[in-house]
């Protein structure tokens, strides 16, 4: 499922889903004119066009050839209009395909009430093929293609709506975790950590803050993965900087908090830190952090005192 997710928010997967849409439309217009061109068989001209713009639609999804979505929407415009030369209806319901081609092209934005419409739409044309059935009428194939049509368009408007969830879901995900680290945003944590000061005030608890970096570049990801799985379920860890994370660790003495980095660094890879303790919410969290990277720097390159002490910061 994740996959499929995947493939689908790709610009890859919206050219794969586009061209299958347009060989869904090609299809129903080809049966179409094969239907309303009886006892008349179809013109060569008609399977020529119709083969042709299959052929050249699958041909598109190659990467190598340069503007091909530009490309697309050009032998669409060329397709349309010889469907809409060679209908013989009047009104000629292939016209209805110069609005699809807008839609695929660039209202991908307010699909989702674009899609109710739609489905009011067909419904109505439904309820009038129903109603010629039973008052003996001959079913217009027009008005049963534009069926057909309204309902293949509605179920590529539902895959676009999925894909734009997708999308949207995809990006909140990237704004509340670091996509290198997997752990919170830096920006999450300023955003959403802020109430852990004033709530440990009220419990008259501790809440250590710390930052550590790696002794080596290029280990910020196994860090990240030692924390996520060696942490308190209470406890947060977050993205920092571009080599920096930050801890809250809540309802946590500096001396317990010591007693974990410690072992930390001792079973697994070396790493820097700065720590404090904070029991009182007149300290925001921002001027905290900042305070812990001033003092970060004492501790960086010194394997003996790895672990630097900040004083509290001014009050604000």
């Amino acid at each position: 499922m994740r996959n499929l997710q995947d493939r689908i928010a790709s610009e890859n997967g919206l050219m794969l889903v586009s061209t299958i849409a347009r060989l869904l439309f090609a299809s129903l217009v080809f049966s179409y004119f094969i239907t309303s061109a009886k006892p008349d068989p179809l013109s060569l001209s008609g399977h020529i066009l119709f083969w042709g713009y299959l052929a050249a639609q699958i041909g598109l999804l190659a990467k190598i050839i340069p503007a091909r979505e530009w490309l697309a929407l050009i032998l669409d415009a060329g397709a349309i209009t010889f469907a809409v030369a060679l209908d013989p209806s009047s009104p000629a319901p292939t016209l209805a395909l110069y609005l699809i081609s807008l839609l695929s092209a660039g209202l991908l934005r307010g699909l989702t009430s674009f899609f109710l419409m739609l489905c009011i739409n067909g419904a109505l044309v439904a309820t009038l093929l129903l109603t010629q059935q039973q008052a003996g009428e001959p079913i217009a194939y027009a008005s049963a293609f534009l069926l057909a049509l309204i309902c293949v368009c509605a179920v590529y408007l539902g895959v676009l709506i999925y894909r734009n969830a997708v999308l949207t879901r995809k990006a909140q995900e990237a704004t509340w975790s670091d996509p290198e680290t997997g752990l919170i945003s830096h920006h999450a944590l300023v955003a959403t950590a802020g109430w852990l000061l004033p709530l440990h005030d009220r419990l008259a608890s501790n809440l250590t803050v710390a930052l550590i970096q790696p002794a080596q570049s290029g280990q910020l990801g196994a860090l990240s993965d030692l924390l996520a799985t060696r942490l308190r379920k209470s406890d947060v860890a977050s993205r920092y900087d571009r080599n920096v994370l930050a801890l809250l660790l809540p309802c946590t003495t500096l001396t317990a908090a010591e007693n974990l980095l410690g072992d930390l660094r001792n079973s697994t890879l070396p790493f820097y830190a700065s720590i404090i303790t904070l029991n009182n919410d007149r300290h925001g969290l921002e001027e905290t952090l900042v305070q812990l990277e001033q003092h970060l720097g004492r501790a960086i390159g010194n394997t003996e005192h790895w672990l630097a002490h900040a004083p509290a910061p001014a009050a604000t």
